[in-house]
């Protein structure tokens, strides 16, 4: 290969492309390239030669995360809560509505939940399966 000169081609590896292409010579220190112009995505990044590019993972590096088990997406506290309710009972969500604890109500984003406490004059805090929702409620 021909000795690096700045606005000259070299064959570098583009991150973006993930290909070795031809790139112009944009920077270079101590007779070495250290930045270079893609010619086909017009990227200008640091100059990764081809050993860079092909270079493997050391052996020192953190190890693969082993999969996890899968979680139940239902807390174990709303299964409790919800235990010996009527699904039937549970009425749309609106924050026209008035709602006391062990209410159940359907929300349209968040499903069916049941009211586990009142949060001030116009709150109340509702126990759907992922989360608790701090919502409005008598407008």
């Amino acid at each position: 290969m021909a000795e690096a000169v700045v606005g000259r081609d070299i064959d570098a590896w583009c991150n973006k492309c993930k290909l070795e292409l031809a790139h112009i010579v944009v920077a270079m220190v101590d007779g070495v390239p250290v930045k270079v112009l893609c010619k086909t995505c017009r990227s200008e990044h640091r100059y990764k030669s081809k050993t860079a590019a092909t270079r493997k993972k050391s052996a020192s590096a953190a190890p693969a995360k082993s999969p996890r088990a899968p979680q139940s997406t239902k807390s174990s506290d709303y299964i409790i809560a919800m235990k010996g309710k009527d699904l039937g009972d549970a009425v749309p969500y609106s924050p026209k509505g008035q709602y006391q604890p062990e209410d159940l109500v359907v929300h349209p984003k968040f499903g069916v939940g049941i009211v586990t406490a009142s949060a001030g004059p116009n709150k109340i805090d509702v126990m759907f399966d992922t989360e608790t929702k701090r919502l409005v409620h008598g407008l």
